[in-house]
C-alpha cells in the first residue's frame, strides 16, 4: 500500500486559486462521482470561504466550499 504523503490546508481566495479548486472539484465531484457540471458549477464561489490541501510539491489534492 502506498504511503499518503505530507499535505497543508490553507485559506485560498477563488479569485487567485480558482483553477487549482476547479481542478480538485473536476476530478473529484464531475469525473469520479458522476455530478452533472451545471450542479457543480454556480455563481457562488467568488463570494464563499475556500480551504485548499496542498501536497509537498504544492499541487492541489483537495479542497473544501
Amino acid at each position: 500500500m502506498e504511503r499518503a504523503g505530507e499535505f497543508t490546508i490553507r485559506h485560498a481566495r477563488w479569485s487567485h486559486e480558482a483553477d487549482a479548486i476547479r481542478s480538485v472539484r473536476q476530478r473529484v465531484f464531475i469525473d469520479e462521482q458522476g455530478v452533472l457540471p451545471d450542479e457543480e458549477w454556480d455563481d457562488l464561489d467568488p463570494s464563499c470561504h475556500h480551504l485548499l490541501a496542498v501536497d509537498e510539491r504544492g499541487e492541489a489534492v483537495g479542497c473544501t466550499r
